[in-house]
């Protein structure tokens, strides 16, 4: 999040993770970063697996999908962002068993 003082310096917020560890073979994050623009996508198990990765703006139009496999072990993925225009978009992260986790984020 863009935070701007009195004097029209600005700063950054933190990142945010959401991590989903409902289930032990879903042990994935999903995050963006701001100051980058990427969607960093972190994962990191025994097996292999099939994620779903979707990006879609305020109106819920599907804009990005990229199915990919990850191999045993620590994944990680970054995507450039640079070519969103400003605006607040959702980010959707599903795995071949159906779970999912879900961010907002917004794009300046």
């Amino acid at each position: 999040m863009k935070l701007l003082d009195k004097q029209g310096k600005y700063q950054y917020s933190q990142i945010q993770k959401v991590v989903n560890r409902t289930y032990r073979k879903f042990d994935a994050e999903l995050y963006f970063s701001q100051d980058k623009n990427e969607l960093i996508f972190s994962y990191d198990d025994l097996q292999n697996q099939n994620f779903s990765i979707k990006i879609f703006d305020i109106r819920s139009i599907l804009i990005f999908d990229e199915k990919i496999t990850t191999i045993k072990g620590f994944n990680t993925k970054l995507y450039n962002l640079d070519w969103l225009k400003p605006g607040i978009y959702f980010a959707n992260l599903e795995n071949s068993t159906g779970q999912n986790s879900v961010i907002k984020f917004i794009k300046y």
